[in-house]
This record gives C-alpha cells, structure tokens and sequence, in this order.
C-alpha cells in the first residue's frame, strides 16, 4: 500500500516538474526574444523608454515598449527596415510597420507604431509570440 503511495507521488511530481520546467523554458526562450527584437529597435543615438514586462495569456505572451530615436519618424522606419531582414513586412505605412515570422510551430508578430511630437520622433512597439 505505501509502496503506491510512494509511486504516484513520484509520478504527480514528475509530471509537475515536466509542466513546470516546459513552462521556465518558454518563458526563459521568449525573453531572450524581446530582448533581440527590443535591442533591434533602438538605434545607437536612441533611447529605450516606458518598458513594460511581458505579458501571457490564451493566445501566448505580449510586450511592448516605447523607443525615442534621434532620427525624424520617416529615417527612423526606413532605418528599422534593415533591421529585421529575417521577417516579413504585413503592412507598411508613412508611419506604422507590421512584421511577423514564423518558426515552425511559433509565429512572432512586431508592430511599430511611429509619431512625431515636439520633442521628436516615438516609436510604440508591441511583439508578440504566439507558440
């Protein structure tokens, strides 16, 4: 009887650490995504500003950040351009871009959403994995 006991305790606790460690890796690979894809939107004369954590919910994890770039809003979308050869633009306007990626089972989405105000260009980011 103790011998099962011990057994299924084992075995609940295994499949808790295999939930639980899939969990921290997912977690753990998407962070050193947003710190790519952050990192490549912010030109060298930049500055990252307004950073938010990530967020998980149903559909995967969320994070957005703000980026005030020396550049004026058309350099400074032109210049993000090359930054991501390894996406795909969606959508591209004067001042918003859509890119996304797909590795296979995960999808990566990045929108940048630029405006001009008095003191400069601000770039509103969002990225997005869903796996």
């Amino acid at each position: 009887m103790n011998h099962r006991r011990v057994v299924s305790f084992t075995l609940a606790g295994c499949v808790f650490l295999v939930a639980c460690t899939h969990s921290l890796l997912f977690k753990s690979a998407f962070v050193r995504d947003v710190e790519d894809v952050r990192r490549r939107t912010v030109p060298n004369d930049g500055r990252l500003a307004g950073v938010t954590e990530p967020v998980k919910n149903e559909y995967g994890i969320r994070a957005t950040w703000e980026v005030r770039p020396r550049l004026d809003s058309q350099a400074y979308v032109q210049w993000l351009k090359n930054q991501f050869p390894d996406y795909r633009f969606v959508s591209e306007t004067a001042s918003a871009l859509i890119f996304a990626k797909q590795v296979e089972a995960d999808s990566y989405s990045l929108e940048v959403n630029v405006k001009t105000s008095s003191s400069g260009a601000v770039a509103e980011v969002t990225f997005a994995a869903r796996a």
